[in-house]
Formats: C-alpha cells, sequence, structure tokens
C-alpha cells in the first residue's frame, strides 16, 4: 500500500513540470494569448513576426493598436500565407503607459487573439565619442531607421566643433553634444517631419591632448645647395636614367615633409622647428628645408588651434653639402637630347652664306642652369669657350660663335660656379660651310 501511494504522488509532482512542453489546440490556443514586451528608438523601426499555424492559415489576420493616442507609434503590415510581419516605427517616447498591438485572426465574426506586443519607445542614446585636440574624428551611428540629413551641435564650442557628422577637437575638455535629424521615413511610408531639427539624442565628446610619436631612429638628413629654392615646392633632384638613384650619389633630398617624421599623421596641425645651431635648416609650411651644412639637434612643437605649443620631441639633423656643378651636371644628364643640336647629332652647322652665328651661352644656360627648384643668379656662375680653330669660327666671352671660314673646329666650356665647383664639357664640333 505504501509503494502504492509513492507512485501515486511522484506521478503527481511530474505532471506540472511536463504540461510545458505540451502543444495545444486551436481551440485552447483561443485562451492563451502570448504576450512580449518589445523596445525600440524613437525615430527608429523594428519588425515582428507572427507565423500562422496551419490550421489558421485559412482566416484573415489583422491587428490592433491601443494605447497610442499619443500616436507614440506607427504600424505597417505585410501579410502573407504562413506569417504576419508588423513592422513598428517609434514616433514619440513613452510615457508609463505603453501601446499595445494585438494580432488577432476572424472566424467568421469572432476575433481570436493570438499574440500581443507591449512597446516601449525609447530616446535613443549615442555613445560617447573621443578626439584628440586639433585632429578630426567622424560620429557615425549605427540607427535602425532610414534617418536622414544627420546634424551635430556642440554646447561648448571652445571644447569642440561639429560640420555634419565630422568632429574637431580643439582644447582639452569634456562638452555635450546632441545628434539632430531633419525627416525620418517609417516603411509604411508615414514620416516625421519638421521645419526644426528633431533632436535624436545627446551624447558627450572627450578631447584629448594628441602628442604624436617621432619615428624611432629618426633623422632629419637633407642636402644643401647654394642655389636651392625653397620657396619652389621642390623637394629633391634625381637623374631619370639611373633606376637606382642612390641618395647622395644620383639623388639629393633638400627639403621633406614634418609630418614624415612621425608615426601618425595630424591634418592641418601647425609645426614649428627650433634647432640648436640656428640657420642649419628652416621650415616652409610643413616642409623642413636645409639652410646651411651642419649638424645639430632640433625639437619639433606643434601649436595647437588653441595657440598652445606641445613639444613632441627632438631628433638629430645632419645636413650635408651637394655642389652646384653636381646639380648641373643631373641637369644634363636628364636631358632628352643634345645641348645644342639633336639633328646633327651634337654638332652645330654654320654657314658663310646663311646663317653665321650661333648663341653658344643661351643654350647652355637653358639646358644646365635651367633646373626646377634651382635659381642660379648670374653672380653663381662664370662660363668660359673656347674653339680650338678660332681661324674656323670664334666664340666671344659671352658664348657668340661666329663662322669664319669653311672647315670644322672643337667647342668647348667650363662652368665655374660661386660654391667652388667646376663643370667641364667635352668637345662639340662646329662645321662651316659655304
Amino acid at each position: 500500500m505504501k509503494k502504492l501511494l509513492a507512485i501515486i504522488l511522484a506521478v503527481v509532482c511530474i505532471i506540472p513540470t511536463m504540461a510545458v512542453s505540451f502543444s495545444v489546440s486551436a481551440k485552447a490556443a483561443s485562451n492563451q494569448v502570448k504576450t512580449t514586451n518589445v523596445s525600440l528608438y524613437q525615430y527608429g523601426e523594428s519588425t515582428y513576426t507572427v507565423n500562422k499555424s496551419k490550421s489558421t492559415q485559412k482566416y484573415s489576420y489583422g491587428y490592433t493598436v491601443s494605447n497610442n493616442n499619443g500616436k507614440n507609434i506607427v504600424v505597417a503590415k505585410n501579410d502573407s500565407k504562413s506569417k504576419l510581419q508588423l513592422t513598428v516605427g517609434g514616433n514619440k517616447v513613452t510615457s508609463s503607459t505603453k501601446p499595445v498591438i494585438t494580432v488577432y485572426y476572424k472566424q467568421g465574426k469572432k476575433k481570436v487573439d493570438v499574440q500581443k506586443f507591449n512597446v516601449t519607445v525609447k530616446q535613443f542614446r549615442p555613445t560617447d565619442t573621443f578626439v584628440d585636440v586639433d585632429k578630426t574624428v567622424n560620429h557615425t551611428v549605427d540607427f535602425p531607421s532610414k534617418t536622414r540629413d544627420l546634424s551635430i551641435k556642440v554646447t561648448n564650442e571652445r571644447k569642440a566643433t561639429a560640420n555634419g557628422n565630422v568632429i574637431q577637437g580643439k582644447t582639452v575638455g569634456t562638452t555635450k553634444a546632441e545628434l539632430y535629424l531633419n525627416k525620418s521615413y517609417f516603411s509604411n511610408k508615414k514620416c516625421v517631419k519638421s521645419n526644426k531639427d528633431v533632436l535624436l539624442g545627446a551624447f558627450r565628446i572627450r578631447v584629448c591632448e594628441y602628442k604624436p610619436s617621432i619615428k624611432e631612429n629618426a633623422e632629419i638628413s637633407l642636402y644643401y645647395c647654394k642655389a636651392f629654392n625653397q620657396f619652389s615646392g621642390i623637394d629633391n633632384i634625381r637623374t631619370y636614367n639611373d633606376d637606382k638613384n642612390t641618395e647622395g650619389k644620383n639623388s639629393f633630398t633638400f627639403a621633406k615633409g614634418i609630418t614624415s617624421y612621425f608615426n601618425e599623421k595630424t591634418p592641418g596641425l601647425k609645426y614649428q622647428i627650433v634647432a640648436k645651431k640656428s640657420g642649419i635648416v628652416g621650415l616652409y609650411g610643413n616642409r623642413v628645408y636645409s639652410k646651411s651644412v651642419g649638424k645639430t639637434t632640433a625639437n619639433i612643437y606643434g601649436i595647437q588651434s588653441d595657440g598652445k605649443t606641445v613639444n613632441y620631441g627632438s631628433l638629430p639633423v645632419n645636413v650635408k653639402k651637394v655642389s652646384m656643378a653636381k646639380i648641373a651636371q643631373i641637369k644634363y644628364e636628364n636631358s632628352e637630347c643634345d645641348i645644342f643640336d639633336p639633328y646633327y647629332e651634337g654638332n652645330v652647322t654654320l654657314s658663310l652664306s646663311n646663317v653665321k652665328t650661333f648663341n653658344s651661352k643661351y643654350t647652355i644656360m637653358y639646358n644646365f642652369l635651367n633646373t626646377n627648384g634651382f635659381s642660379f643668379n648670374p653672380s653663381d656662375y662664370k662660363i668660359t669657350f673656347k674653339c680650338t680653330n678660332p681661324k674656323i669660327a670664334s666664340v666671344s666671352s659671352n658664348g657668340i660663335v661666329t663662322a669664319k671660314k669653311v672647315g670644322s673646329t672643337k667647342f668647348n666650356f667650363t662652368i665655374k660656379f660661386s660654391d667652388g665647383s667646376t663643370f667641364n664639357y667635352g668637345y662639340e664640333t662646329i662645321t662651316v660651310e659655304k
């Protein structure tokens, strides 16, 4: 008897636990309405799906919305044979009274409730953002609605400013910012319209002091030439026909962007460079350029928009000399044709009856001294000319070659520069015809 009683008690205890997994009939389901609490952001939208059982697919499904006198939500329906989808748009933030969406199907004239959604509409809270002083960041928003014309309004513009969704840090600190939109469209084509910006949500902008780091083992290594023009925008000169273009042999750098010495780049930031020995390097814009030969150490500073100067660190400076003659040589090597007359393979032909003179100085100046990024003043060079047989053709101190009689002679010239360097050019043939 005791064993039988124990078995009966065990069965009674098991039955409530097992009942949870039992399936219910369509008739029983009408008395058991599933209620789901859902939430979405104001001006956002979410889609909820109610699957239809096979026994109810023959009935017409619909929905009602209650507690929505304040028009907190808008609802769009997408009905198919197997399911009913409701896309809900958050129009206004809800109070303690929540809108309720009730899904039903009609069995004759009778409405049978299937599911209820208790809807909460919350204000969107954009994530806080960080930006460095004098740097910018794009503040993107992962928002579910089809928003348009998003803009940011900053409370304290001494800390940061915003242009569209681009935030720029000004000074260290924190400021409140608000994200606005002009229109937000929902799936059922109803939309929120306003002549004024609509507040989407508020967040904080935290502005930090940015200090870029100088690259490890970085060195300001440049070359100096008296003829270099730092205002030209040209940073280097090199030979075109040498694939290697080894620095210091066939290539020379006279200026370099200051950000190339940093691990990070800060667009728009102004810099300052102060060397222990003045007059070796200078700064034009954000380009470090050579001013004279020498070695020193330089501190690099960043000037923030508030005028504050930040020391980014120091690095060694080494400026070597490259002669004016070397610049002239590279210019000549980069010439695509012979300096005198490509049609005569370097020979110059004069005629006693027609063309009797040739301005060699003009040609030499164009091919040797007309170099982008370099300015050769008349006081920086002196050209001497020579014809080996002056009875055939003579040359004046100004480089004017004059035909004398039929024949040929060799012509050469030498350029002596004010820095002490000399460029000697080989011989050209000058032919004189009748």
